[in-house]
């Protein structure tokens, strides 16, 4: 599995938006990077959404 690094980058206060389900800094992390890591590993167009989602959950994808 890869290691990604995420450079984030808001308009917003980062304390006000800490809850918010829809920051990215609340979902981006080790299980994103397996993510990531799997669609990396398929040629173009192969990896099935829904292969995606049976294998990492719908809510991640």
């Amino acid at each position: 599995m890869s290691e990604f690094e995420y450079f984030l980058f808001e308009n917003f206060d980062a304390d006000e938006e800490a809850g918010n389900p829809s920051n990215p800094r609340n979902f981006l992390g080790k299980e994103t990077d397996a993510l990531l890591s799997e669609v990396a590993r398929h040629p173009a167009g192969t990896y099935a959404y829904s292969d995606c989602c049976d294998t990492y959950g719908k809510t991640l994808v």
